[in-house]
């Protein structure tokens, strides 16, 4: 994904990410390879190697989770780019999302079928659907608990960290995501709102699925203000 911005020329990218690159992350992306990667930032290693390929766009690393950024650093964005295999991470993008009216452009590969791929465009206004409104009721309700917790650890224990992916999808989807959002963003400019919808990739060679519309669950499950604590309020507290 941050090739494919690079080569459109954008003007300004933010990477946000905690993690540091391992072993596991060198088939997703080319920016990884680099002499001094393994063990460094992820973000400050894509923006290492983009500046030297693509020095006409700024490119900024953050080595945090983006619900402790704020959102005061975030409200200038044009489009939120969704690179996480975790639903609690795309839950707090959705929230920020929905309270900054910013578009979430996700992405996802299968786990079981590596050949299998989406691209979810959320248009980040209040009457259209959010991440929330994909979630099973109860997978909704489980992360939202987990969520207010007072005490809470800081990755949920239930979720699979094991992800089966191929370079080609992980282009594939990137490439996508950076089509689709960017198309939707210059239409919303224009005066043309757009709604969510998704996109998916069943073999990674063929004409992907036609974009389906996603409906927004009622009430919206982040679109009004809960009780507790935000996740851009202050850093959540470990057991």
């Amino acid at each position: 994904m941050a090739r494919v911005l690079g080569m459109l020329g954008v003007g300004s990218v933010t990477l946000v990410d905690p993690d540091v690159v391992e072993a596991g992350n060198l088939p997703r992306s080319g920016f990884f390879w680099g002499k001094n990667a393994a063990g460094k930032n992820k973000a400050a290693a894509v923006a290492e190697a983009a500046s030297g390929m693509f020095p006409e766009t700024r490119w900024t690393a953050v080595g945090r989770e983006i619900a402790d950024l704020g959102f005061q650093k975030l409200a200038e964005a044009g489009v939120i780019f969704s690179c996480v295999d975790s639903d609690a991470a795309r839950l707090e993008m959705a929230y920020i999302s929905t309270k900054l009216g910013i578009p979430v452009m996700d992405g996802g590969l299968g786990r079981e079928n590596y050949s299998h791929g989406r691209a979810t465009y959320f248009a980040g206004r209040k009457e259209e659907a959010c991440f929330g409104c994909m979630l099973r009721p109860g997978k909704r309700r489980e992360l939202l608990e987990w969520w207010e917790a007072t005490v809470r650890p800081c990755f949920p224990g239930d979720e699979a960290t094991d992800l089966i992916s191929t370079p080609t999808m992980a282009s594939i989807i990137g490439s996508m995501q950076v089509e689709l959002g960017l198309r939707l963003l210059f239409e919303a400019e224009s005066g043309i709102p757009a709604s969510s919808r998704s996109v998916e990739s069943s073999d990674g060679i063929g004409t992907p699925k036609p974009a389906g519309m996603l409906p927004s669950s009622s009430p919206a499950p982040l679109s009004s203000s809960r009780p507790g604590r935000s996740p851009t309020s202050s850093n959540p507290k470990c057991d």
